[in-house]
């Protein structure tokens, strides 16, 4: 009997080893598939990274190669545009100083009337609409719409001034004297919006109203020193709009390395704390 009960201790105990024995198999290739698991996952959060980068970096160099055309656009229209106020405010200067009271009051009703007519020009509209379509990264762009604003009026303005390139030709072709009566032109009739001599004045204006020498103070008239002044505010504008628009290109800049920058970090983090996790396992086996 008691040799019976030996046997079968023997056999328990010959089971119990085989059962730890498998239950060591067991640890161990459950320790080597948690090591192969966050393996696994660190090679999927890194390939997953990766296409991010990539997408982030080809995204990036888009938006940014996009912009950088936009502002050079711009750049290469400003220039454009300071060349025409120097031409404006030459042709300004010249018609102040030689011509006479007549061409003088001559052009600045040319200029009133283009101007009006020029101001209606929806070409800087479109111009403007067309770079805030990048509004969705606005710290790549025009940061303060004040400013924006200002410059689309600046510009709108610039585009009315055209006239002015013609103004000098064209007011040295004007006739001095009445064709009818020979006499010097002398008044204006604003009812009928036409040059008077004497004559005329007597013959058909009599009962018109308003009518005074106003060429005479066509020369002192508030319109040319409104045109300097604007021609000054546009340039002192330009001059601000290409300053702001270089520190824009350093900023497109600085954000890129700055959005890789986050993705170098969020991929350092993640392989810190998967490297934790794999230190604790191998020193707790």
């Amino acid at each position: 009997m008691i040799a019976g009960f030996r046997e079968v201790f023997k056999k328990n105990i010959e089971t119990e080893v085989k059962d730890r024995e498998a239950n060591l198999v067991e640890i161990k290739q459950q320790h080597l598939k948690s090591l192969n698991d966050i393996k696994d996952i660190r090679r999927q959060i890194n390939s997953r990274l990766d296409k991010l980068e990539k997408a982030m970096i080809d995204n990036l160099n888009s938006t940014e190669t996009q912009v950088k055309l936009k502002i050079e656009t711009l750049f290469y229209k400003l220039s454009e545009k300071m060349k025409l106020i120097e031409l404006l405010r030459t042709n300004l200067m010249i018609v102040k100083q030689h011509a006479s009271d007549l061409q003088a009051f001559i052009g600045s009703k040319m200029l009133e009337k283009d101007v009006t007519k020029e101001l209606i020009n929806e070409l800087w509209t479109e111009y403007f609409l067309s770079l805030q379509s990048y509004r969705w990264l606005p710290q790549m762009l025009y940061c303060v719409e004040s400013v924006m604003l200002s410059m689309f009026h600046a510009l709108l303005i610039i585009s009315a001034l055209n006239v002015l390139k013609k103004l000098p030709a064209e007011i040295c072709n004007i006739e001095q004297n009445c064709t009818e009566h020979d006499k010097k032109f002398q008044m204006f009739c604003p009812c009928h919006d036409q040059l008077c001599c004497i004559i005329c004045i007597s013959e058909k204006h009599k009962e018109c109203t308003g009518i005074d020498e106003t060429i005479k103070a066509s020369r002192s008239s508030t319109l040319f020193g409104n045109l300097e002044k604007s021609l000054k505010d546009i340039q002192e504008n330009i001059e601000r709009v290409v300053k702001d628009r270089k520190a824009n290109i350093v900023e497109i800049k600085q954000q890129h390395l700055k959005s890789l920058d986050d993705i170098k970090e969020t991929r350092q983090k993640l392989n810190s704390r998967l490297d934790e996790l794999e230190k604790n396992l191998i020193d707790n086996k």
